[in-house]
């Protein structure tokens, strides 16, 4: 990934999102899907404790309209760096936006290992998700692990019949078209429900963090006041 910037895989991280939400949240017809369009400049703390204490980031989640408790950095080194509020929508299988709503993205970053996002927003229908490989009970929370990959491919390309046929047959697998060069990312997922929020916590390519890892910094989040 390393010929790529970091806007580029921001992008391809909201893109990710966008179907790991999917598989979260179906509804009869649409599927909700997570609009990066962040609306706040990006603000960066090296501070510790409650996530809760940044002006900036409460600030933030006001005008999402919802309280998230995360904390500002991990027991295994992970650290707040930025947050952003995002649009979120339900899309139908014609594109069409409905019940259009914000949420907030948290990122987290450790020297050497792959950047966590975190969102959160409002939970409107239950957890389901075809790609879920492991599920656990935090106190009375179940958290689900899923993965997924995507390949990302320029406007226009030809991808095989055999990408097609993944695409269609594998809820695991997506084709996302309109990215700058062919690249293909894994997503994994930690979702979960907290106080009629759902959390979302991704990482892309990850071959540092086993699934212990992120259950622990799950359980962070989930005791964090």
């Amino acid at each position: 990934m390393r010929d790529i910037s970091e806007q580029e895989l921001d992008n391809y991280i909201s893109e990710g999102l966008k179907y790991s939400a999917a598989g979260v949240q179906p509804s009869a017809g649409c599927k909700t899907r997570i609009d990066s369009m962040i609306s706040d400049a990006r603000q960066h703390s090296a501070h510790r404790g409650s996530i809760l204490k940044n002006n900036k980031f409460a600030r933030a989640a006001a005008k999402a309209g919802i309280s998230v408790s995360a904390p500002r950095s991990f027991s295994n080194g992970y650290s707040f760096s930025s947050c952003s509020v995002t649009s979120l929508a339900d899309v139908d299988d014609n594109g069409i936006r409905m019940n259009p709503s914000k949420g907030i993205e948290l990122s987290y970053a450790r020297e050497g290992y792959p950047k966590i996002t975190l969102t959160a927003r409002n939970a409107e229908a239950d957890q389901s998700a075809d790609t879920v490989s492991e599920t656990r009970k935090i106190g009375n929370i179940s958290v689900s692990l899923s993965n997924t990959t995507g390949l990302f491919v320029p406007a226009g390309y030809k991808v095989s019949e055999a990408e097609l046929q993944r695409a269609k047959n594998d809820p695991s697998f997506f084709i996302s078209y309109g990215s700058s060069k062919k690249k293909s990312f894994s997503f994994t997922d930690l979702i979960f429900t907290k106080d009629g929020l759902i959390y979302d916590m991704n990482v892309v390519d990850n071959r540092s963090l086993s699934s212990d890892d992120l259950f622990a910094m799950a359980e962070e989040i989930i005791n964090s006041k």
